[in-house]
């Protein structure tokens, strides 16, 4: 994490923390138990990173499918990855125009 974002985050922390009233007590007063008003943000950060973490995931999950359906394609029109194919360059663009796939769609 960079420096910039964890000034951020302890801001934010620090903003919360002060409207929830962990910083807020008066002087003979004893200050409010650590799992009275912080806890609260950590479970919410802990939640966005989650999220964050799981719509990574089905993005790379939705590219890998679209992948491996573009080669599936290929293979299904005649073109054969792997091995030391000599014509290669010439038998992948053969098989993308029968199968009518984009030359680079995959970049």
């Amino acid at each position: 994490m960079s420096i910039t974002r964890k000034l951020i985050a302890m801001g934010a922390l620090a903003a919360a923390m002060t409207s929830a009233g962990t910083f807020a007590f008066a002087g003979n007063e004893a200050p409010p138990s650590a799992g009275s008003g912080g806890s609260t943000v950590f479970s919410s950060t802990k939640a966005i990173k989650a999220e964050r973490k799981a719509t990574r995931r089905a993005a790379r999950k939705a590219a890998r499918a679209k992948k491996n359906a573009e080669i599936k394609r290929l293979e299904q029109s005649g073109y054969k990855p792997g091995g030391n194919n000599p014509d290669y360059p010439r038998d992948l663009e053969k098989a993308q125009g029968k199968a009518g796939v984009e030359q680079g769609a995959s970049q």
